[in-house]
């Protein structure tokens, strides 16, 4: 066996917003945990291999670079493998095995992570993904909210009760900022209406449900961000998305009985 797999060593963000520190990639096995390892510069390691009657045993062993160090030796990782005639394909294996053994485990060694590259490019794009996500939630969820506002509709939380009737910019989107879902009340001239806002699916479907009446204000900032294979877009139609995205309102009021 001959593992052809290569490895990235990265330090992972906290957050969506930030970017993986990547440390290095296209590495062998052993060198990808090697490198992960020594990051803090306290620790070494070396692989023993010892051959018994029927099988093999590999032991990949971190040693302290200074004595006495801080903190507990890292485990040692070991792999069994039945003795064949090729040493070469039997140490291949069990350095596998190894290597398997510390990315399931890495942070118990080490603060930074190893994936194989492959892994490591398809979390990229699912970073990117759901970096689009949240910026489409914020953009929709913005036009929405200056696009009520400027047609003189006040908004009422429905979920949280943060706050009531409320005309202020800043305080609405502050909160959207903050949730997972929300439903919101909004009332013009003694009539009210409602929608249910749910973020980080697609972006695109941000508002999940609403009274007809609203659609008029809803449809011309949704409709251009529906994907291609949406039946809800009209090829072609346009109903002035930018003036809908770049239109703020001034700050008003709202009211707030906590």
């Amino acid at each position: 066996m001959n593992d052809k797999r290569r490895f990235t060593v990265y330090l992972p963000s906290a957050d969506i917003g930030g970017d993986h520190v990547v440390a290095a990639r296209n590495l062998p096995g052993l060198d990808a945990i090697k490198t992960a390892l020594e990051l803090s510069g306290r620790w070494s390691v070396h692989l023993r291999d010892d051959e018994y009657e029927a099988f093999r045993l590999y032991r990949w062993q971190p040693h302290a670079k200074q004595w006495p160090h801080e903190g507990r030796t890292p485990e040692v990782l070991h792999a069994t493998v039945v003795r064949t005639t090729d040493s070469a394909r039997d140490r291949a294996l069990g350095v596998s095995m190894i290597v398997d053994q510390f990315m399931r485990r890495s942070g118990k060694y080490s603060k930074a992570h190893v994936e194989t590259d492959e892994a490591f490019d398809e979390r990229l794009l699912h970073i990117a993904k759901r970096r689009e996500v949240h910026r489409l939630d914020m953009a929709i969820a913005t036009a929405l909210i200056d696009a009520l506002l400027a047609e003189g509709y006040a908004v009422t939380d429905a979920s949280y009760e943060e706050f009531e009737r409320c005309t202020d910019r800043e305080v609405i989107l502050e909160l959207l900022l903050d949730v997972d879902r929300i439903e919101l009340l909004v009332d013009r001239n003694g009539e009210e209406s409602w929608l249910r806002l749910i973020f980080g699916e697609n972006g695109w479907d941000l508002v999940q449900d609403h009274t007809a009446d609203l659609g008029y204000l809803i449809d011309p900032i949704v409709e251009p961000l529906l994907p291609l294979w949406k039946p809800d877009r009209a090829a072609g139609r346009d109903h002035g998305f930018e003036t809908a995205f770049s239109s703020q309102p001034e700050t008003r009021g709202c009211r707030n009985d906590g």
